[in-house]
């Protein structure tokens, strides 16, 4: 059997040899040498010493040697820099970690070490990736993406999770956890087609565009069509895929909040996808052409959020004051013109009325209803927006599109 000693020093040694290649071939690439294979096996070995030094003869040996290696790779860094003008951290910071690995591995802590390693690999093989990464987006979403965070991470924590209002139909905890739920979903579509909107055809781009907002899309595929006339009939393909993606959308968020009515919810979203599955198929066949970029703009920006949170605050509102006055079926109508303005608004505000219902039978047509509307809504987008050919194609598949939302409700109904 193979004494743990050895297998500790070993990984140590195929870590920093793992390490040290990368960075061997890095220096090879900007004909600089920033240490290679030995340095790095010579690193992690001895972080491995260090850690067994402590153990066996020195208590705190490894914080000691650590400082110590630490001091060495800047005073070779300002020497360097001193020397060439040409300042490098990577590898600087990369030291003082695989000293670290070296004591993890002496530790046992052999997954961690395993893991870490793979980490730090990829980041210093990937430094082309995000350069050009970054190519592709702006201060403006950098800035959303922080705000994000802080909001998801930081606020909503400290949010209180307490009914307010009339008819109690204000929980800004929920408020806000639904702005954080449907923006990453919006925020994370959107990064995808910032990376990739260079060669991405027609199917994808619609897709992406209708899991952002397909409300953006449309508006956004209508303003390309009069900027380029001779491709309207394919942007408005691209929108009606966008717009066949929109129920499947609204019904995920609607499982979210409803999970106890998923087999009666998830049906509507089915004649969207089959609409835009058929569609795509045949686009597909038709041997698709690249859209170029779709300007949409960053779904998360705080402007926008206000915006769902209000028009999500003003449906729980009147949603609870229609059942209270109108009874449930007017919750029907309410969704329904709230759908005009943000069907995610329209279907996360059902949550809120699932207290004391006993039949949740409005709820499948309420959500219908958001679809239908907010259909209706993106054609007069498309006739505002967009030229004849446009304007034609996208009416008559929102129309589609709106109305058969409705019919697992009538086959359900009939059955």
């Amino acid at each position: 059997m193979i004494p743990q000693e050895y297998i500790s020093f070993g990984m140590a040694i195929l870590l920093g040899a793992l390490i040290g290649t990368e960075r061997q071939f890095a220096s090879n690439q900007v004909d600089k040498y920033i240490g290679g294979i030995r340095t790095f096996v010579f690193l992690a070995l001895g972080g491995s010493i260090a850690a067994y030094i402590e153990d066996r003869y020195i208590p705190n040996f490894f914080l000691l040697a650590f400082i110590a290696t630490f001091l060495l790779v800047l005073a070779n860094y300002i020497f360097v820099t001193s020397k060439s003008g040409e300042p490098g951290t990577t590898t600087e910071f990369v030291s003082p970690i695989v000293f670290s690995l070296g004591g993890l591995s002496w530790w046992q802590e052999y997954g961690l070490t395993i893991a870490l390693t793979i980490i730090v690999l990829f980041f210093l093989s990937s430094k082309r990736m995000f350069q050009q990464l970054t190519t592709h987006f702006t201060y403006e979403d950098i800035r959303a993406s922080t705000v994000l965070l802080v909001l998801s991470g930081i606020v909503l924590p400290i949010v209180p999770n307490q009914w307010y209002g009339p008819y109690l139909a204000f929980n800004p905890y929920r408020i806000w956890l639904f702005i954080i739920l449907v923006s990453s979903l919006s925020f994370a579509a959107y990064i995808v087609l910032k990376i990739f909107r260079q060669s991405l055809g027609i199917v994808v781009t619609g897709i992406l565009g209708g899991l952002i907002s397909s409300t953006a899309a449309t508006i956004a595929l209508a303003k390309r069509s009069k900027e380029s006339p001779a491709y309207s009939q394919i942007f408005s393909e691209a929108a009606v895929v966008a717009s066949a993606i929109m129920p499947f959308r609204a019904v995920i968020f609607a499982i979210i909040v409803l999970p106890q009515n998923w087999i009666t919810i998830f049906p509507i979203a089915l004649p969207g996808l089959l609409i835009g599955a058929w569609l795509s198929n045949k686009l597909i066949k038709e041997k698709e052409q690249n859209i170029g970029q779709l300007q949409i703009s960053n779904p998360f920006r705080l402007k926008e959020a206000t915006q769902f949170g209000i028009i999500f605050a003003a449906a729980t509102l009147l949603s609870k004051a229609a059942k209270e006055w109108l009874g449930e079926n007017a919750i029907v109508m309410i969704t329904g013109l709230s759908g005009v303005l943000s069907v995610d608004a329209a279907v996360l505000s059902l949550g809120e009325h699932m207290g004391n219902v006993a039949d949740h039978a409005f709820i499948p047509m309420s959500i219908a209803a958001a679809i239908f509307t907010n259909c209706i809504a993106k054609i007069g987008i498309a006739y505002y927006f967009g030229t004849e050919i446009y304007r034609k194609n996208t009416m008559k598949w929102f129309l589609i599109i709106g109305i058969t939302s409705f019919i697992p409700l009538l086959i359900h109904v009939l059955r």
